[in-house]
């Protein structure tokens, strides 16, 4: 896992990334962006509906706005979480998506993974790719904590930012005894690009 390509000296610390995400500044990207991306969403639910039941427990790492969560809603998802370390960006879910019913948990996924439970899918979207080569402890969190299957839509390939640092998922997670089933190469069909790999893993404990 530590075999990193990047250039660390133009790459933000640990604390910086997270004081980065955390704050809704010039900086930052304003969270209200993140509401528009229905494409990307409408992929992730597609993903999501071959592998797991209305009923089934979902946690979404990096929810940001709610708008994949909401989009799982739409479809009928009822049992729906989210981890998300931008307090701006958990008000402006409960303002955009009223009717959505969703437990919340405000934090970074390193301070927020170890107490949550077992879900039947955990899924996350251009959020990994964002986890500082320190924080790398928390995959072997996210799969103990997938008992269904993990979903991974995040960008791969070497990119010259500091706040980028690729790594390949299928290495990781198979290596934490998780099998991918399921392995694409997006673009902008997904409303993503060439970048980004979608990924679904089996926990074989459901």
């Amino acid at each position: 896992m530590h075999n990193h390509e990047s250039n660390p000296s133009i790459q933000k610390s640990k604390d910086e990334l997270q004081k980065y995400w955390r704050s809704s500044n010039e900086m930052n990207t304003n969270p209200s962006n993140y509401l528009h991306g229905n494409k990307r969403s409408k992929y992730l639910v597609s993903l999501v509906k071959q592998y797991a039941r209305p009923d089934a427990s979902i946690l979404e790492l990096g929810c940001n706005v709610g708008r994949n969560l909401n989009h799982l809603w739409k479809e009928g998802f009822r049992n729906l979480s989210g981890v998300e370390v931008n307090p701006d960006a958990l008000k402006l879910m409960k303002q955009n998506f009223q009717d959505m019913e969703a437990i919340t948990y405000e934090g970074s996924i390193e301070d927020r993974i170890k107490e949550l439970g077992e879900y039947d899918v955990v899924f996350t979207m251009a959020v990994l790719e964002h986890v500082h080569y320190d924080s790398e402890w928390v995959f072997s969190e996210i799969a103990r904590k997938t008992k269904g299957h993990l979903i991974t839509i995040e960008g791969e390939k070497k990119i010259a930012s500091e706040l980028h640092f690729p790594r390949n998922y299928k290495t990781i997670f198979e290596g934490l005894d998780l099998q991918q089933i399921y392995e694409k190469g997006l673009s902008q069909k997904e409303g993503l690009n060439t970048n980004f790999y979608a990924r679904v893993f089996s926990g074989n404990r459901s």
